[in-house]
């Protein structure tokens, strides 16, 4: 079994193992769940990103998310699943700033965290 890399995806990659010695992610620093409209209409939430859990001095923690939150919107796009979370947060850099709207008991908030390494 063989397969194909383009080489422009792999030439940040190369460069940061050669410089660092690893790959260097953002990271948030959440668990989450996708909520589709049956799982959150039965549970009294809206669709979305359930934060199930919060790392210990994440950007997440830092910027004020919550367990329980659920996160709707990221850099003001409508998500429903963590990947295009992930897809919207690997967009950026470590130490930028991602926007993400939450629904918190009902109420919509805004949160801005800054994007960490990942350890």
């Amino acid at each position: 079994m063989g397969f194909a890399i383009p080489i422009n995806s792999t030439e940040d990659i190369t460069s940061q193992l050669i410089q660092y010695s690893k790959v260097k992610r953002p990271y948030i620093g959440i668990t989450g769940m996708d909520l589709d409209e049956k799982t959150a209409k039965a549970n009294n939430l809206v669709v979305g990103i359930y934060v199930k859990a919060i790392d210990d001095f994440s950007a997440a923690e830092k910027a004020g998310l919550k367990i329980g939150d659920v996160i709707i919107e990221a850099d003001g796009k409508k998500i429903t699943t963590m990947d295009e979370l992930t897809e919207i947060k690997n967009s950026h850099q470590i130490g930028d700033e991602l926007k993400l709207k939450v629904n918190r008991d009902g109420e919509e908030k805004e949160i801005t965290l800054k994007l960490a390494e990942q350890p």
